[in-house]
């Protein structure tokens, strides 16, 4: 708020005093002046002003200083030439420290964001895989996969980025690569049966005709499990800056540069490729014949396709919140191998029998890939920030290890027709990181 009399003379208001960004130019010289006394009856305030100027007088002017005297006030004050004098402020080169949108958020050409994501994997379905029929259990024992088989596993994800230029609209434009991996879930486990070659599948491995060779009746079972995710994205992005700051006066006098805290967009549109692969090693061994082998699964899923996100920001001075989410459709480059290589005796004959199964089968499928991250960050420097958040991924129509070991039914379906594509996974965790701009 601006008050006083006329001829230019100003003086601030005690409040905060904020210029909005399409105000008009303020001056460069601006003095605070004692409460301009109130015009008597019948002046106006152009005639107390020219009484005021009528009280001045001794001013002598050389090169280099003026001489005023205030005969109102007895002060003299000498103004040197190039300096401004007391009560006076340049806003331009005495402001305080600026907290501005322009010196503190996304600075430079170039920038890098470094994570440690933190994801849970979620497989399957508590699937049992043995059972001891010992009839000496009243609780049996099972061998058996969970659907948090692996735990946490730490993933890097690194991107680089390059600022390529601001639209009209106030809009930074920058293309990014982003690699998140190597992620690696691993489980294992074994069970003996309380009575000799008492352990039976859960389910039936393999079709029927291939006698007692479904590794059942056996003493001892174990399976070995790992999943690996890795991924790499190339997208463009647009993300809305700031509006103008606000200049801001306080009470002492002193103008600062400030934001204003706003709630920003952005958006993404890109590449992405998600190579993903499974194992799945069952052994079983029997004790009181010549039984028992190894059935080894390998399934590969490299989806490639195109996916679009958005962003929504809520922008502090110091910190952030955001939310990101992209998507799109993928085809899935699937494929799997089945190797079995089992032994036993067959009842009826007693003669050994024998299974080898080196079998291979791909299928190009249409997938999904989806992911949700909602971040807080904090600004320490200009060019450095740290942040902490919850991520999430899903991809589907994949072919895993579990399914393709349960589903195989060979001699009656093409190897093609026996992939299973119909799996889906979904990772869920944490991430902590930087960002540095240059």
């Amino acid at each position: 708020m601006w008050t006083g009399a006329a001829h230019g003379q100003l003086r601030f208001s005690p409040e905060l005093i904020a210029v909005a960004p399409d105000a008009p130019e303020i001056p460069p010289e601006l003095s605070v002046v004692d409460e301009l006394p109130a015009p008597t009856d019948g002046e106006s305030p152009d005639e107390a002003n020219h009484e005021k100027d009528r009280q001045k007088s001794d001013v002598t002017t050389d090169d280099s200083t003026f001489q005023t005297r205030d005969t109102a006030h007895d002060e003299t004050e000498l103004w040197e030439e190039g300096t401004l004098p007391d009560g006076h402020f340049d806003y331009l080169t005495d402001s305080a420290i600026l907290e501005s949108s322009g010196t503190w958020f996304r600075r430079g050409f170039w920038y890098t964001r470094q994570d440690v994501v933190l994801y849970q994997l979620d497989n399957y379905k508590d699937k049992i895989i043995a059972v001891d029929r010992s009839f000496t259990l009243l609780r049996p024992r099972i061998l058996g996969i969970t659907s948090g088989v692996g735990g946490l596993s730490a993933n890097a994800r690194l991107t680089l980025g390059r600022f390529l230029y601001r639209d009209a609209k106030n809009r930074d434009h920058t293309a990014e690569f982003t690699y998140m991996g190597p992620g690696k879930w691993t489980g294992e486990a074994r069970t003996q049966s309380e009575l000799e070659d008492q352990l039976l599948n859960a389910f039936d491995l393999f079709a029927p005709g291939f006698g007692s060779l479904t590794f059942g009746g056996v003493n001892e079972m174990s399976y070995f499990y790992e999943s690996r995710l890795n991924s790499y994205e190339w997208n463009y992005r647009l993300q809305r800056r700031l509006k103008r700051d606000l200049l801001v006066l306080d009470q002492d006098g002193q103008w600062k540069r400030e934001m204003k805290p706003e709630l920003l967009y952005g958006y993404l549109f890109g590449v992405r490729w998600v190579n993903l692969d499974e194992e799945f090693d069952l052994r079983a061994q029997a004790v009181l014949r010549d039984a028992g082998g190894t059935a080894l699964v390998s399934t590969n899923n490299d989806l490639v396709g195109f996916q679009i996100g958005g962003e929504a920001i809520y922008q502090h001075e110091r910190w952030s919140l955001d939310v990101l989410a992209k998507a799109g459709p993928y085809v899935n480059f699937a494929g799997r191998t089945i190797t079995v290589d089992a032994h036993d005796v067959d009842p009826a004959t007693s003669d050994p029998v024998t299974l080898m199964i080196d079998d291979r089968a791909d299928l190009d499928v249409i997938g999904f890939v989806g992911e949700v991250g909602i971040h807080a960050t904090y600004y320490a420097k200009p060019n450095l920030s740290f942040r902490v958040g919850f991520e999430a991924l899903w991809v589907n129509s994949l072919s895993l290890a579990l399914r393709e070991l349960q589903g195989a039914d060979y001699g009656q379906v093409s190897p093609v027709e026996s992939i299973n594509t119909a799996g889906g996974l979904q990772y869920m965790g944490f991430s902590t990181g930087m960002e540095y701009h240059w």
